[in-house]
């Protein structure tokens, strides 16, 4: 018995680490979605609508945000720092996370995301928005070697002075419009998931 609880034991105590492991990454994962939306929600003192947790087809998007100055789709990405000083680095298509290039790169899921949003709410309102995506580090130093690509890579206390540089491309009308589609439609997955949960 004793040989059998000695062999066995090394492999239970290395499930409970990963599982300690995989606890503290949603946790972090959660503590970065808060840090993003406290951040996004500031924009609301200058008329900005934003939303969380959408729920698309076959996706799923942080935060949008429905502004004078564009549509926006911010997707969190939470990672540990190795060292204090450690940071993001970006240059064309080149994204180095302390040093290192990530198993996926997140500005293929936040464009993704900006496109979802585009064709929803082209099918919705009859009317074109263009859509930017958005990856947020937070708590990480952005460096960006070129200017912006079509995806932006940011700490997000950054972003209210990178859209005070943008201009108002959306009429206050349109922007109305876009937000009052994109809340219903988040009122009713809403609804369709509280129910699914109930028959559960």
């Amino acid at each position: 018995m004793s040989c059998a609880a000695a062999a066995v034991l090394p492999y239970w105590m290395a499930r409970v680490a990963m599982a300690r492991r995989c606890l503290s990454d949603l946790e972090a994962w959660r503590q970065a979605k808060r840090t993003v939306a406290q951040c996004l929600d500031a924009l609301r003192g200058s008329g900005a609508q934003v939303f969380h947790d959408v729920r698309g087809d076959g996706c799923r998007l942080d935060h949008v945000i429905i502004s004078r100055r564009g549509v926006f789709v911010v997707e969190t990405h939470s990672v540990p720092k190795p060292w204090p000083k450690a940071k993001v680095y970006v240059q064309g298509r080149k994204l180095l996370v302390a040093g290192q290039y990530l198993e996926r790169d997140p500005r293929v899921a936040a464009a993704a995301a900006a496109r979802w949003v585009e064709s929803f709410l082209r099918e919705s309102t009859g009317k074109r928005f263009v859509a930017r995506g958005i990856v947020a580090f937070p708590g990480w130093y952005v460096q960006q070697a070129d200017p912006p690509g079509p995806v932006w890579v940011i700490e997000p206390k950054a972003l209210a002075a990178l859209l005070d540089h943008e201009r108002a491309t959306v009429t206050t009308a349109d922007m109305a419009l876009a937000a009052w589609h994109l809340s219903r439609y988040v009122q009713r997955t809403r609804y369709v998931r509280t129910d699914l949960a109930r028959a559960a």
